[in-house]
Parts: structure tokens; C-alpha cells; sequence
């Protein structure tokens, strides 16, 4: 019999890196890497850093939260090679 293996979903805290400040809790099944974009509340962010929390359970660690430190991304002004 095939088994499959499914993701957990985990609370994952956007922090704004530069002011520390916990910007949403989403519950996500990925694992979003530095360099990632992310979309918060209408604001498009870019992971700068990722950590995890773990809890000791039943003799063995179980990852129980994400942290994502993020940035601010600044959406590339749109140029015309034409005229300008």
C-alpha cells in the first residue's frame, strides 16, 4: 500500500525585520525560503530569514512554529525602451 506523506501546517509570524514587529500569524504548508516573495494584507514582501521553533513531545522534537523575518518589496518601476 502507497503511503503519502502530507505536509503539516504550521503558524508561521511575518515579522517586519527592520522594526521586529509581527505583522500577520498565517498558517501556511510551505516552507518559504530566503529570497521567497510573499504577499501580506496587499504588500508584497521578500523572506530575508526563516527560523524555527521546536517543542520536545513524546521523546522526540516536533518543528511547532515558523518565524519569517521580511522586508518591504519594492516593485520594479515598469521602463519603455521606447521613447525613454
Amino acid at each position: 500500500m502507497e503511503q503519502h506523506q502530507q505536509k503539516e501546517v504550521l503558524p508561521t509570524e511575518i515579522i517586519l525585520s527592520s522594526t521586529r514587529t509581527v505583522l500577520d500569524t498565517l498558517w501556511i504548508d510551505w516552507t518559504p525560503q530566503p529570497g521567497s516573495r510573499l504577499d501580506v494584507g496587499g504588500q508584497s514582501y521578500i523572506v530575508l530569514e526563516r527560523r524555527h521553533c521546536y517543542q520536545y513531545q513524546a521523546g522526540r522534537y516536533r518543528l511547532q512554529r515558523m518565524m519569517l523575518y521580511v522586508q518591504v518589496a519594492q516593485c520594479p518601476s515598469e521602463r519603455s525602451q521606447i521613447n525613454g
